[in-house]
């Protein structure tokens, strides 16, 4: 830990890694709203798993799949819910960043989050 100039301590670096974790979970929730915004309006929760990791170009990929997720799983109803599970290698990028999706369709744009 270093001093200030001002004679006060400075933060330790442990304490910057919370906030560059919800950088990049917020950087990746905007990128997926991105992809996903030419498809019907919806309400979605996501939650990030603690094993995030904080690199720009998997953030994309995370992005990406979670907007993939949310529009094939809306395609055939109204309301989906996506939990990790470790048997789905093929999405181990979205499994170990993310542990759960929640989305349902709403009806008109201004409701969607």
């Amino acid at each position: 830990v270093r001093r200030k100039k001002s004679g006060t301590r400075a933060q330790p670096a442990e304490e910057s890694l919370p906030q560059a974790v919800e950088s990049i979970t917020d950087r990746i929730v905007s990128t997926a709203k991105e992809i996903y915004a030419s498809n019907p309006p919806v309400e979605a929760k996501i939650a990030f798993s603690n094993r995030i990791m904080l690199d720009k170009k998997l953030g994309d990929q995370i992005a990406k799949l979670i907007a993939d997720k949310i529009r094939s799983g809306l395609q055939n109803s109204q309301l989906i819910e996506w939990r990790s599970r470790s048997d789905e290698r093929e999405e181990a990028v979205l499994c170990d960043s993310v542990v759960f999706i929640q989305a349902r369709g709403v009806p008109e744009l201004r409701l969607a989050r």
